[in-house]
């Protein structure tokens, strides 16, 4: 967990980008949960559309 943590922050310095918003527990209920699952499930319901379809 450490490692990746780390690898995260080098990747993402700033601490308003998205990864670290949603990596920290205290803007979970802020931007992470807000912000970033609506694409996501977009795109699965998008790609399970596709699988039946197919």
């Amino acid at each position: 967990m450490n490692q990746v943590d780390q690898k995260l922050r080098d990747d993402f310095p700033n601490p308003d980008s998205p990864i670290s918003d949603i990596q920290t527990p205290t803007n979970h209920n802020q931007k992470g949960l807000t912000s970033r699952p609506p694409p996501l499930e977009r795109l699965s319901r998008i790609g399970s559309i596709k699988d039946g379809s197919r």
